[in-house]
């Protein structure tokens, strides 16, 4: 019995450690570059570079956004005025100014 609980537990913690790898590979799926295009219509361009995103907003401006958050496949990225949220590595929160927040997708590659 004592053999049972053992491999129980064994199974248990691989079993953990596979999905710490699943969520690692999702993040690293998520591309240098992405083109989003949002619910208000605006698109909006975005490069990864370490723990920052340069954005190439509506208005033109490119900012550089700083990493505030990233857990799993979960990002979010600000300065200021801009807003971007990486959601599940398949969709995106952006928001510029007083702007409403929009709910944005990513352009096939």
């Amino acid at each position: 019995m004592k053999f049972f609980y053992m491999a129980l537990m064994s199974t248990l913690v691989l079993a953990g450690c596979a999905t710490d790898k699943l969520e690692d590979a999702a993040v690293a799926s998520l591309p240098d570059h992405i083109k989003l295009t949002c619910d208000d219509e605006s698109k909006v361009a975005v490069q990864f570079v370490d723990d920052t995103a340069i954005v190439t907003a509506p208005d033109g401006k490119t900012p550089t956004l700083k990493q505030y958050y990233n857990e799993g496949s979960n990002r979010w990225y600000t300065l200021g005025i801009y807003d971007l949220r990486i959601i599940d590595s398949k969709e995106a929160l952006w928001s510029m100014g007083r702007r409403a927040t929009t709910e944005c997708t990513f352009e096939p590659a």
